[in-house]
């Protein structure tokens, strides 16, 4: 992925118990697999592991580091499952401040 993560202050939706995760740079994507019974994405290198999507297809992730990146698991059931897999090497976090 490429692009700019600017630092964010006082985003509460994102950990409303924990004021250290309400700042950060923070990447917001929406995953669309027509047909797939069920998608699930993670922060590879993140603290919450697999999160199962909603209906709307998004999701939003607090990123620390270019070394972690995106896994994706679109669920077909019998048919098998698709894999995809994004690099955040070209992620420029911008630092606080």
């Amino acid at each position: 992925m490429t692009g700019t993560s600017k630092y964010v202050t006082g985003y509460t939706e994102w950990s409303p118990g924990n004021v250290e995760w309400q700042e950060g740079n923070f990447l917001a994507l929406h995953f669309d697999a027509p047909g797939a019974t069920k998608i699930s994405v993670e922060l590879v290198g993140g603290h919450k592991g697999p999160v199962d999507l909603d209906a709307d297809g998004l999701v939003v992730f607090r990123i620390e580091s270019n070394e972690q990146y995106i896994r994706a698991v679109a669920d077909y059931g019998a048919r098998g499952a698709v894999i995809g897999e994004w690099s955040l090497d070209d992620l420029t976090l911008t630092p606080q401040g």
